[in-house]
């Protein structure tokens, strides 16, 4: 949706209000490429910090060479 939310220290999302209303509203929400692809930087960075299953799930697929189709 174009929306990327600021991870607060306590591991809640802070939303911009303008852009969450205007989504809410039916408004179109002009993507934000430069923080889109700086999330997604932050993301790829630190594996660890993502949650336990979704990493099983990776680790798995690695070694049975699923992701590799």
């Amino acid at each position: 949706m174009g929306l990327i939310p600021t991870k607060l220290p306590s591991g809640r999302l802070l939303w911009d209000e303008a852009e969450a209303d205007a989504l809410l509203s039916g408004l179109p929400v002009e993507a934000d490429a430069e923080k889109i692809a700086a999330h997604f930087e932050r993301k790829a960075a630190d594996a660890s910090k993502g949650p336990a299953h979704l990493r099983a799930k990776a680790e798995k697929r690695l070694t049975s060479g699923e992701g590799a189709k």
